[in-house]
């Protein structure tokens, strides 16, 4: 989840290691699990993402 948290700061980072964090609670071990986180950072790479001021403050409210 840190991982995610490296790669994505911020809100988006917060939404996403949030949504997944059931998932992401395992080391990344074997070259599959790797190729898999890495095609996932590629896919989120390339996602819109807006958040509303108001989501901004829940997740500030519930990750500090």
């Amino acid at each position: 989840m840190q991982r995610m948290l490296n790669v994505f700061p911020g809100y988006y980072g917060k939404y996403i290691s949030l949504h997944f964090a059931q998932y992401l609670n395992e080391p990344v071990i074997s070259d599959e699990q790797q190729e898999a986180f890495g095609t996932v950072i590629e896919f989120l790479d390339n996602v819109s993402f807006a958040l509303p001021p108001d989501l901004q403050q829940y997740l500030d409210e519930i990750t500090s």
